[in-house]
């Protein structure tokens, strides 16, 4: 901390870091815990089968979750690289980020449970595109900010091309408007998306 002044304050991106990498371990750990295995040890194959097939909305929501987390987490990682210091803006804005993506097994849980209710699909939807999309709020306050940022160094985010920088939002607007024909084809729309950021990822 350099001054006592919270206009100057300022923290080592080291911690902050570690805390939302733990966070995201945590989370990436909650989303398997919807899937159960039968209670009964002694069920047939057929029966098996059709347990496992019972758990397809859930098995859905927790690749579209787990590959979405997986991203953000490559995405984050990249944006501190070449951060030297952290003002109270970004703290905060990294505090809403990890906010957003606690709520992710939350909202896929909801889809497993309720998985023909559109209300749960939307806000899982929107909890991701939220969740993603608040890194862009970041970013853009580290642009402001290049004195706390290596020299030369723009937050990488922000030279991807447009649909790589907004693709969680669009991921987001067309899962909700193809929940209206058909709810779990609106989740596999999160696993084309992930297609678009590991080629942002590579620029």
């Amino acid at each position: 901390m350099k001054s006592n002044n919270d206009a100057r304050w300022t923290s080592s991106p080291v911690r902050l870091c570690s805390l939302t990498d733990g966070v995201y371990a945590i989370v990436l750990t909650l989303l398997v815990l919807d899937l159960k295995p039968p209670q009964d040890a002694n069920l047939s194959n057929d029966a098996l089968v059709e347990d496992v097939l019972q758990q397809f909305p859930t098995f859905l929501a927790y690749i579209a979750s787990f590959t979405v987390v997986a991203q953000i987490w490559q995405r984050h990682h990249r944006l501190f690289t070449h951060q030297r210091e952290c003002d109270l803006t970004i703290v905060s804005l990294n505090f809403l980020h990890i906010f957003l993506v606690t709520l992710i097994p939350y909202t896929a849980s909801l889809v497993g449970h309720y998985d023909n209710d559109r209300f749960a699909v939307i806000l899982f939807n929107v909890d991701l595109a939220t969740g993603g999309g608040s890194l862009m709020l970041i970013a853009h306050r580290m642009a402001s900010r290049p004195d706390l940022r290596d020299p030369g160094k723009p937050p990488p985010l922000l030279t991807y091309p447009w649909a790589a920088r907004h693709v969680y939002g669009i991921s987001g607007a067309l899962s909700v408007l193809i929940s209206f024909i058909s709810l779990h084809f609106s989740l596999l729309v999160w696993i084309f998306g992930a297609v678009i950021m590991v080629k942002a990822k590579r620029q």
